[in-house]
Parts: structure tokens; C-alpha cells; sequence
């Protein structure tokens, strides 16, 4: 098959889980034998480009300007994809053009999106473009049912396909010498994140008197803030600041932790957390509606806290840094459900639904559309020439 990818996000500085996990999947697709194309918006961030690279995949960069009007750059996208003829076009993340493509494309093209996050910038582009969708992904069981519910896809084109990640193929020894040893994997941002909740989690284990030490991974607007806030605690080496990882290094430090603390108020199925439970991480977070209700059974594999219960988390630290035997009983149950979410049974099912996609495309009744309203969030109530100025002013 011929699988083209969209997403038009990867160039920023804000890169997260749906960005991480695309160069394993294109990288699966390829091994399988199948003609891989990545679809992007300027070149892919340094942080991620060497992962695409060596994913095999074929990266456009230029297919249109930075200056193009999003109704325009969709047309030479979708010129592009009418010539190149891919039997596979997915949406992962654009938050205009890949989807504006959508109702130009010809019709023996399989079309396909997918929901990283339970949020209404994955949900309302999938409503208003629906009728060009051949199939939808979510990645997890909260997002499948929002596309139906919110989006008005029919359930019969829901798919359930969660991350797949490299875990470990036994249970890690931490060896910690009675140092409850505490990890956080992510982007240091308030917003969904809350990644004050983690400073004032650390400074509730510094009250308590607890032996720890708390490895903070990823990078952010709020690490100076994280950095002059816990100057005492990275000074007394109790807290790391190790900024942006590869995936090698993230796993051996998942390894060598007893604790994954996760405070979102919003994901969807965080790579972060699976990936921590299947490298041996007892997983402390938030009980949102996305993967990890799916994933935790709390007192059993994990254990699952309310948004913003500080001390919550902080009464949970101790409790495991004083019973040793329940830390590694959860320990295990955890690794045992994270081994199950694996990179080959990913790529398995994704090209399982692509093919079944490819014969639907074949029978469908779609026609483009030219004339297709844009979404509301790509509306403007200025002239086109006016748009245009302003963008090359911005560009500039």
C-alpha cells in the first residue's frame, strides 16, 4: 500500500505523544513491506527529525508555502495526493490544511483520522468533514465513544487502536536502597499537563520527610518557573531536571524508577504512562476519562487520584515508600498490563483497518467537493487579498 501521513504540527516546538509515536508506526509500516509518506508543515523539529529519518518514511516539506492561505495549501496538497494516488490518506494532526484536503481528494482514496486527545480540536473537524471520512481512530475508548457521540460518526467506522511502546522483558530491579525513586515524563506546561500540581507534590514529600528522588523528563514554557521553584530540592540532588530524552535514554531511566506521577487534567492514552508500566513504574495519576481508567485498576496494577489532590498524591508517595512488598506487588501487575501494548500489534491493526479501507473507498459513493464550506475555526470575516498581506507580514 501506499500510505500517506498529515501532520502539519511537527515542526513546532510543542511536540508531545502524537507526534513521538508516528516514526514506530511509519517505521512498522515500512518493515511490512509498504510505500510510506509523511505530509508536513516546514521541517520536522530536531528533537524528533533523526526518529523520522530513520523510520524510512518519505518526508514533504514543501508541498506548499508557510505563506499560503490554509484553503490554499489544502488544494496543493490535494493536487499532490490526486497525482500521487496513495490508497491511504491519514489525518494525525492538522489543525486545518490535511483536513481541508479532505473533500478534494478522489474518492478511490481511503481516508482516515485520528483522535490523540479527548478534546473538540480532534472532535469537530471529524463532525464537519465526517462525510469524507472512510474511517476514524481513536486512541482511546473515551475518544472512540466522543466520535460518535460529539463528531456523529457512525460506530461502525470507530476504531480502537491504542500506542504501541517498547517495554521491558522482565520486571526491572530498582535497587533504590530504600529511595523512593519517582519519575515524570512530559511536557512541562500548565495546560493539560499541570505541572505545578508535580513542584507541589515534591515540596508536600519534603514536608513529610520522605526519602526520594524525583526525575522530572521533558521540556517546556514552565521549566525556568519548575527550575527557580525546586532550586533547593535540585540543589540537594533529590530532584533532576534532565529536559528532552530519546526514547533509549527515557527507558532506562523508567527502568531505574519505582514511581510514575502523572497529573494531567486531560489526555488521551498517554505513551508516557504505558510505556512507564511496561518498563516496571508503579503508575500514581489522575482519574480523567482517557487511557488511564482503561489501563488502572486502582490498589491492583495502580492507583488513580483526583485532579488536584496534592495531598492525595503525597499520602499515596508515603504509603508506598513505607510498604516496600505493596510498591513491588503493584510494580508487577502494572508491567504485566503495560507488556500487552506493543509496537508490531499497533502497526498490525492499522494496517488490518487500512486494508478493509481500501476495499470500502472502492465501493463508496463519495464524490469531491470543491465547494465544501470550510470549518469554522478556518473562517475569516477578511477578504482573501487582505488575508494575504497579512500572512506574508506575519511570515516575514
Amino acid at each position: 500500500m501506499k500510505i500517506v501521513i498529515v501532520d502539519t504540527t511537527i515542526h513546532s516546538s510543542l511536540i508531545g505523544g502524537a507526534q513521538t509515536f508516528l516514526p514506530s508506526l511509519m517505521k512498522g509500516f515500512k518493515d511490512a513491506g509498504h510505500d510510506v509518506h509523511l505530509i508536513t508543515k516546514g521541517t520536522p523539529d530536531e528533537r524528533i527529525e533523526n526518529m523520522i529519518i530513520e523510520s524510512g518514511a518519505v518526508v514533504h516539506a514543501d508541498l506548499f508555502k508557510k505563506t499560503d492561505l490554509v484553503e490554499d495549501a489544502a488544494k496543493k496538497i490535494a493536487n499532490w495526493i490526486n497525482k500521487f494516488c496513495p490508497d491511504i490518506y491519514v489525518v494525525s494532526v492538522s489543525w486545518d490544511t490535511g483536513w481541508l484536503a479532505l473533500p478534494l481528494l478522489n474518492p478511490a482514496i481511503a481516508t482516515f483520522t485520528i483522535a490523540h486527545s479527548n478534546k473538540d480540536a480532534f472532535y469537530f473537524p471529524a463532525r464537519h468533514y465526517r462525510h469524507f471520512l472512510t474511517d476514524v481512530i481513536g486512541v482511546s475508548h473515551e475518544i472512540c465513544n466522543k466520535y460518535v457521540s460529539v463528531s456523529g460518526i457512525e460506530e461502525a467506522k470507530v476504531h480502537w487502536i491504542p500506542y504501541g511502546i517498547r517495554g521491558s522483558s522482565s520486571l526491572p530491579d530498582t535497587n533504590n536502597n530504600n529511595v523512593l525513586s519517582l519519575v515524570f515524563v512530559g511536557r512541562l506546561e500548565e495546560t493539560d499537563k499541570r505541572i505545578s500540581d508535580v513542584v507541589a507534590i515534591i515540596k508536600k514529600l519534603e514536608e513529610r520527610g520522605i526519602k526520594y528522588k524525583f526525575l522530572i523528563v521533558g521540556d517546556g514554557s514552565s521549566y525556568g518557573h519548575i527550575k527557580n521553584e525546586l532550586g533547593s530540592e535540585i540543589a540537594s540532588q533529590r530532584v533532576h531536571l534532565k529536559g528532552w530524552l530519546n526514547s533509549d535514554e527515557i527507558l532506562g531511566i523508567l527502568q531505574q524508577s519505582d514511581v510514575f506521577v502523572l497529573t494531567s487534567s486531560s489526555e488521551g492514552f498517554s505513551i508516557s504512562l504505558i510505556e512507564a508500566m511496561a518498563n516496571g513504574c508503579c503508575p500514581v495519576v489522575t482519574d480523567i476519562p482517557s487511557g488511564s481508567v482503561q489501563l488502572i485498576k486502582s490498589n491492583n496494577n495502580g492507583y488513580l487520584l483526583p485532579v488536584g489532590d496534592i495531598e492525595g498524591f503525597a499520602g499515596k508517595l508515603e504509603y508506598l515508600s513505607n510498604h516496600p512488598e505493596i510498591l513491588n506487588r503493584i510494580r508487577l501487575a502494572a508491567w504485566e498490563t503495560g507488556k500487552e501494548f506493543s509496537i508490531d500489534k499497533m502497526v498490525k491493526a492499522y494496517l488490518d483497518i487500512f486494508g478493509k479501507g481500501v476495499q470500502k473507498a472502492l465501493t463508496n459513493n463519495r464524490m469531491p467537493d470543491p465547494s465544501f464550506p470550510v470549518m469554522e475555526s478556518c473562517k475569516s470575516r477578511f477578504p482573501k487579498w487582505i488575508r494575504k498581506i497579512k500572512m506574508r507580514i506575519v511570515k516575514q
